[in-house]
């Protein structure tokens, strides 16, 4: 009789994911284990859907470009006594490269609420993740004037942390990949109805504790969404707009929207992220989507297209050089 122990689940899920191994069904499992051999055989349905021979490593590099969308709903402070609820579109870019298995770039451009711009990029290369530019060092101390070592370590993991996760949303999204050096435990959940459709769901969760559930066309076998819950505090984001040379017309309107920051933020619930990917379109020979949704709590904030996508380009190691640092 067969077994599958948790080090050669991890083991062939990492193998898998990086393109290179097909599991099969072992005889005499545990539930348990037979759940992960059902969700590791839909994650190689997904590739072998996509045109990819889960045995190579097609593609290995890939190269996107696209725009973005960002759909912000806001309440905006006109004066003491009146107050709007607003919506607003903001724009902007993406970049994409990734030198699989274990190398991923991903660059944006965008726009604040507040009219400002930002523009940073991250990156995994092997074991190492980071952010460019880096993040200020967070105090996590009592007295946030004070910054020791300890809020140096913290703030590089948070910029790691971030990396791998974004790393593994769009790979997995893109190509049904995730980096080696970022494998995720894996179990096969049944089928998962949402607005209306059916999907074959599986449970995943990443090393530091990220709980992802990947959604599969049950027709086409194909990725095409992701899921993550967790429960938090929820702020609507407040805007004070007035245009006044009033000091204290000026300062009733900001001590208002003070107000109704207090009074629009939410208690401690649960709150849901879902991606949908869509527009699938033959390139080399794969089949990968153009166009991708972000849900929060059922109502789209985003909306990426990809306009250039090439496949087993070279990429300049260049992009992906940098290092683990914060700023101060």
């Amino acid at each position: 009789m067969n077994s599958l122990s948790r080090g050669t689940i991890l083991a062939v899920l990492v193998s898998l994911l990086s393109g290179q191994v097909t599991p099969g069904i072992i005889d005499g499992q545990s539930p348990a284990e037979s759940n992960t051999a059902r969700a590791l055989e839909l994650l190689v349905a997904a590739r072998k859907a996509m045109g990819s021979d889960p045995q190579s490593l097609r593609p290995r590099t890939l190269i996107a470009k696209g725009r973005s969308r960002r759909f912000i709903r806001y309440v905006a402070v006109k004066s003491p006594t009146k107050v709007e609820e607003r919506e607003r579109e903001l724009s902007g870019r993406f970049e994409y490269d990734f030198a699989l298995p274990d190398r991923f770039r991903i660059w944006m451009k965008g726009q604040t609420l507040g009219g400002y711009g930002f523009k940073f990029e991250e990156i995994v290369n092997g074991d190492s993740a980071w952010r460019n530019p880096p993040l200020n060092v967070r105090s996590f101390n009592r007295d946030r004037r004070v910054i020791d070592v300890g809020d140096v370590e913290r703030t590089l993991l948070m910029q790691a942390q971030s990396a791998r996760q974004q790393a593994t949303f769009h790979s997995l999204g893109l190509l049904a990949l995730t980096p080696p050096s970022y494998p995720l435990r894996l179990h096969e959940a049944g089928v998962f109805r949402q607005a209306g459709e059916n999907f074959n769901l599986v449970l995943s969760e990443t090393p530091d504790g990220l709980k992802l559930s990947l959604l599969f066309d049950p027709k086409t076998g194909l990725l095409v969404g992701l899921v993550t819950a967790y429960v938090d505090t929820f702020q609507e984001a407040v805007v004070a707009e007035v245009s006044s040379v009033d000091r204290r017309f000026i300062a009733a309107t900001y001590a208002r929207a003070r107000e109704e920051r207090l009074r629009r933020r939410h208690s401690r619930r649960r709150q849901e992220v879902v991606w949908r990917f869509a527009d699938h379109r033959p390139v080399g020979g794969l089949l990968i989507p153009h166009r991708s949704e972000v849900y929060f709590n059922g109502s789209l904030i985003e909306e990426n297209t990809i306009t250039s996508l090439r496949i087993d380009r070279p990429i300049d190691d260049d992009r992906f050089a940098g290092e683990e640092r914060v700023r101060y």
